[in-house]
């Protein structure tokens, strides 16, 4: 291959260079490099690679990530964790010297695992290895980082909200922490203190100087309007996805989600004017399509709906939502009386809006349970519940309460404190008394009872 000829060259050229003490540019080689991972390349490809960059001397320069990259695609487990490890080391002394924070730290992490492309499990083997340097495990802070992301990589979410509130104890304006456990709680639906958390984020990025704070602030803004989403809140959905798209214009989904929530507040040429941009860009996939039909049918051109169905030359993954759009289009186009109002919540109901939890986990789906408590059986969904009822000003356990919400805007569900986290901190509504709900399975009634005095104390 050409690309692996050029590459022999320039290293040929370097290494020259270093024996006469020369300054080199290594800029061809980092460019070659970057187009060879680019490439499908098979396996002696990859070893003829490794060949030239092992001629590199590893203290004199550091292509450290580039030799991690290519040890992993070549299945060369021991090697690439050795490089990984070590690029990791030196952004971690980077880190120590300049003073940077450890979220942009962390953060750098998370990059270079993207850049090479790893896998979860080895990612999980990755932050095992930093989590036992003798290096990291002087840094608290950062040392609890590495274990909540490496509960975020094993997918248990529980485990990593421990570790990211160690962090925030720790440290208040740990942005990092904050969005994480911001994200998490919209995962699990603890929507009020999502919200709060995001928010909270948001705050101290604002004032921040970290490079990566714009990326963090699109996704705040992002999660807050599902969030608003999830609440039927759409006029603050909808802010929140202009905020987000004015940091960030091409976020994935967001013109989508955007356009939609103008639609079920009833703004139907705004709505039009976004599915249409989004068209015209190729964004955000098939749902703005589908959506536009949705439009034009909410405001009964039924027949410029029907052209723009025959028109479409892309697949359509959702052929059974395009060919019940296109029966309901006929079939109203047939009649001769159309009611007024033609109810969208069946369109509602098939999720219309783009993808939006990067975090690969199965959400909580309470929708039938909420209405059947027999339905209910485990903890997470019997405290989405209660917390329902609370905001719904109806009774719970014969008493009359509401949620606590302190001064920063901290919600009482999930409610923190240095010993724990408590299910639900609510306040009884006739006493003004703390009302402690604290749900557990299979645990006896002292274990309970001593968590919950502790809690008070």
């Amino acid at each position: 291959m050409e690309l692996i000829k050029q590459l022999e060259i320039e290293i040929t050229h370097l290494l020259e260079a270093s024996k006469d003490n020369e300054n080199v540019d290594c800029s061809n080689i980092v460019n070659i490099l970057q187009k060879l991972m680019e490439l499908s390349l098979k396996q002696k490809e990859i070893e003829s690679i490794l060949n030239q960059l092992n001629k590199i001397p590893d203290r004199e320069y550091n292509f450290y990530l580039f030799k991690a990259y290519f040890h992993y695609h070549n299945k060369n487990k021991l090697k690439w964790l050795s490089y990984h490890k070590t690029q990791i080391l030196l952004d971690f002394y980077a880190y120590q010297e300049n003073k940077s924070t450890s979220s942009d730290f962390i953060f750098d992490i998370d990059s270079i695992s993207a850049f090479i492309n790893i896998n979860i499990e080895d990612n999980i083997q990755l932050f095992d290895a930093l989590i036992e340097d003798e290096e990291i495990k002087n840094d608290i802070e950062c040392q609890n980082l590495l274990y909540a992301n490496k509960y975020v990589s094993s997918n248990k979410l529980e485990d990593a909200l421990e570790y990211f509130f160690k962090v925030y104890t720790l440290n208040k304006n740990n942005w990092y922490a904050l969005y994480f456990i911001g994200v998490i709680y919209y995962i699990q639906r603890n929507l009020l203190s999502s919200i709060n958390y995001l928010e909270k984020t948001l705050q101290i990025l604002n004032n921040s100087s970290s490079v990566n704070k714009n990326k963090f602030i699109s996704d705040c803004q992002f999660y807050i309007a599902n969030n608003y989403s999830l609440q039927k809140n759409f006029v603050k959905e909808s802010e929140a996805y202009y905020k987000c798209l004015a940091i960030e214009s091409s976020y994935p989904y967001a013109k989508n989600n955007l356009g939609y929530s103008l639609l079920r507040q009833g703004k139907l040429n705004e709505s039009l004017q976004i599915f249409n941009e989004c068209i015209k860009e190729k964004n955000d996939g098939e749902f703005p399509l589908l959506n536009k039909i949705r439009v034009l049918k909410k405001m009964r051109k039924y027949d410029e709906a029907l052209k723009f169905i025959e028109s479409i030359k892309v697949p359509i993954k959702s052929k059974k939502t395009l060919l019940k759009l296109k029966t309901e289009l006929l079939s109203l186009k047939n009649k001769q009386e159309v009611n007024n109002e033609v109810s969208t919540k069946n369109e509602i109901e098939e999720n219309p809006a783009g993808k939006i939890t990067p975090i690969k986990i199965t959400p909580i789906n309470i929708a039938e349970s909420l209405n059947n408590q027999k339905e209910i059986e485990n903890e997470k969904m019997i405290e989405i519940f209660l917390e329902q009822r609370i905001l719904n000003n109806q009774e719970v356990l014969e008493k009359k309460l509401k949620m606590y919400q302190a001064n920063d805007g901290t919600h009482g569900r999930q409610f923190y404190t240095p010993i724990g986290r408590i299910d639900l901190l609510t306040i009884d509504v006739d006493t003004n008394d703390f009302v402690i709900i604290e749900l557990k399975k299979g645990k006896s009634d002292d274990e309970v009872s001593g968590q919950i005095m502790r809690y008070i104390n």
